[in-house]
């Protein structure tokens, strides 16, 4: 009697944790630029409560996570293309009411529905994380435009240097 009991309570424990979605990989599907949003495939298998291992669902307007602050409108951006990996994050509140205002309907804690996004996650270091350590710097591989100043307190290296400068 006592080991079904606690058999029913183990039962239950892991219904209920099978529900609850933490943060998984993903590959980006499709990227809408202007809402900071993209469609995500996680990767991997979803375990239901019957012990089935099923595909995740593609995940659609799923916000991209980047370091900006839109009250000082400084922040970094970098190109997203499909089959990118990202890691997938699921928030503990329904997203409704961060991106409206508007109060929840249903408290889906850890909901497929409730995905954030970082963009970047490496199964490999690409090479740009070995230099980045071997330098002790942060390393940009690929193209770089600046809105605003730069300054800098040491010395500025580079290739080939066009434009027009100040004074000319």
């Amino acid at each position: 009697m006592m080991q079904e009991f606690v058999q029913q309570i183990e039962e239950t424990a892991k219904s209920v944790v099978y529900e609850i979605h933490t943060a998984l990989p993903g590959k980006i599907i499709s990227l809408n630029p202007q809402g900071a949003t993209a469609q995500i495939k996680p990767c991997g298998k979803y375990l239901t409560r019957e012990g089935k291992k099923l595909e995740y669902p593609i995940l659609t307007e799923v916000p991209l996570v980047f370091p900006f602050s839109p009250a000082a409108g400084a922040g970094i951006a970098f190109p997203v293309n499909s089959g990118d990996s990202c890691l997938v994050i699921f928030s503990e509140m329904e997203l409704d009411e961060w991106r409206s205002g508007a109060e929840a309907g249903a408290p889906l804690r850890f909901d497929l529905t409730s995905a954030m996004a970082i963009p970047g996650l490496l199964s490999s270091g690409q090479g740009i994380l070995e230099k980045a350590c071997a330098k002790n710097a942060v390393v940009i591989r690929g193209n770089l435009e600046v809105e605003g100043s730069i300054v800098s307190s040491g010395d500025i290296t580079g290739g080939k240097i066009y434009g027009h400068f100040a004074g000319e």
